[in-house]
């Protein structure tokens, strides 16, 4: 499952055409350097348009930003939508978490999901 996950994100990457590529790839840059703002603003318009490479990237920005509800909001929608990597990291970062930051990213991640899945 993992391996057909992976795949289709494989096609779908090369299928989202370069501009994107290139944006999401400056992201990864940003990201690399420590600049978890700049990655925020590259990835957060990326992956409201259903991006998961976007979603991902948002997904890890705010966990190394230690903002853990929009981290787990934006896991929570992708699970929702299909993700197993991202039900793979609610996994590592649920046992982290307060019951009340869960729920208030499920919440979150719900809306996330309702406007954002594709």
């Amino acid at each position: 499952m993992m391996i057909r996950n992976a795949l289709i994100l494989a096609i779908l990457a090369m299928l989202a055409g370069g501009a994107v590529q290139a944006d999401v790839q400056q992201g990864v840059n940003a990201l690399g350097r420590g600049n978890y703002e700049k990655a925020r603003e590259i990835f957060e318009p990326l992956a409201m348009t259903g991006d998961w490479n976007a979603q991902g990237f948002l997904a890890h920005t705010y966990r190394m930003m230690e903002n853990n509800v929009e981290a787990y909001a934006w896991y929570h929608a992708m699970a929702k939508c299909g993700s197993v990597d991202a039900r793979i990291e609610l996994g590592i970062l649920e046992p982290k978490l307060s019951g009340e930051t869960i729920a208030e990213g499920k919440a979150l991640g719900d809306i996330y999901h309702q406007r954002y899945c594709r």
